[in-house]
């Protein structure tokens, strides 16, 4: 193999690498806000209410889409706004 083979190869290792991060920090946030079942009631690990959950889903999917755009990924930047919608409109209905 050549340098620039090399070169080419580790770039593409390096991409499915922080993809693969990627995939992991957003499993792993919305692991911790996922409800669990508990004697008939629903609340999450931290017990927050859906405002708080809300809010912490907001900062989660902004810092992704900050890590999307400087990765110039748009169709993921595309996916991760409309999730950034649903939450801001969750946060709506608690500020009126």
């Amino acid at each position: 193999m050549t340098n620039k083979q090399i070169t080419a190869k580790l770039l593409e290792i390096s991409d499915l690498a922080q993809d693969i991060m990627l995939a992991i920090t957003v499993h792993t946030a919305s692991e911790l806000l996922e409800p669990v079942k508990t004697n008939s009631s629903v609340s999450n690990k931290f017990d927050l209410d859906e405002e708080a959950v809300s809010y912490g889903e907001l900062a989660k999917l902004m810092t992704l889409m900050d890590i999307c755009k400087q990765d110039e990924a748009y169709e993921k930047c595309a996916i991760i706004k409309q999730d950034i919608d649903k939450a801001q409109n969750i946060i709506k209905k608690y500020n009126k």
